[in-house]
């Protein structure tokens, strides 16, 4: 039988909104399971950048980077379980933290579909 597929195109709008929400997974290392990681799920929100800011990343520390493509987050707490609030201080903080940083890079990577090398 021959199957029939139907496609709607839309035509391409360059819009001036370049801020998207995607899902980011942090493993981390399981304190009651060793061996094992835990999983953690939250929304970041990832600004598109221009190719040529992209290219520069290889020269780019993970600092900066970081700073570059999160402009907020969505679902994320603290110790407490009290929303955890977007802030640029709080990013450098996150930032030091491995596991979160390879999160967001390994997240960043699925959003634009190409690898973000990082220094």
């Amino acid at each position: 039988s021959r199957r029939a597929y139907i496609f709607i195109t839309m035509p391409f709008i360059k819009k001036k909104k370049n801020v998207y929400p995607w899902p980011v997974e942090i493993q981390l290392p399981s304190e009651e399971n060793p061996g094992h990681f835990e999983k953690y799920k939250f929304i970041a929100k990832f600004a598109r950048l221009p190719k040529k800011e992209l290219d520069n990343f290889s020269n780019m520390k993970e600092e900066e980077i970081l700073a570059k493509i999160i402009v907020g987050w969505d679902e994320v707490e603290d110790e407490d379980g009290k929303p955890l609030l977007f802030s640029k201080i709080a990013l450098k903080e996150f930032g030091e933290d491995t596991d979160f940083t390879t999160g967001i890079l390994k997240a960043y990577e699925e959003f634009y579909g190409k690898t973000v090398e990082k220094n």
